[in-house]
């Protein structure tokens, strides 16, 4: 098994952790998820994160929709920190909304993704996000806001 890529998830809808928790089972990709559901927690967490010397994490993973703090909020906090700036943000949402998908360009997530609808492809975006890490790349994958679909750009894309 291939090194273990330690995840910052904010995710409040339980049935969505539920399910991803499944996949990654199923799939038996190393990855180790630290869910947290309220947007104001991972918040502090994260202010806790930064002024230590623990293990940070390869990737955040955040929802838009979460409450008390948004994942867009969350994402600004992400990039004001130096400690994080050199880490992957991905937003994984419900959300299409172009003002959405903007703000995330502007506030310099790496990439957006709508949350699948199948396991199939919940699968594949797991299995994506832990080969460009284990290849060192940074994802970099945006909806096509045109026709509603995810455009995959090339991988080794710098840092927004």
């Amino acid at each position: 098994m291939g090194a273990l890529m330690h995840i910052f998830h904010v995710e409040d809808d339980q049935n969505d952790v539920l399910l991803l928790e499944a996949v990654i089972r199923q799939s038996k990709l190393p990855l180790r998820f630290q869910t947290i559901r309220c947007g104001a927690e991972a918040a502090k967490q994260l202010a806790s994160l930064a002024g230590t010397s623990s293990q940070l994490p390869d990737l955040f993973l955040l929802d838009i929709k979460v409450p008390n703090v948004t994942g867009l909020e969350l994402l600004k906090q992400i990039r004001n920190t130096a400690a994080f700036n050199a880490i992957p943000a991905v937003m994984l949402t419900t959300s299409n909304h172009h003002s959405d998908i903007q703000a995330a360009r502007q506030l310099h997530a790496n990439a957006y993704m709508v949350k699948p609808t199948s396991i199939d492809e919940l699968r594949e975006f797991l299995t994506t996000l832990y080969a460009d890490f284990t290849a060192s790349r940074i994802p970099s994958f945006w909806p096509d806001e045109l026709a509603g679909s995810t455009v995959h750009l090339p991988l080794t894309c710098q840092v927004n």
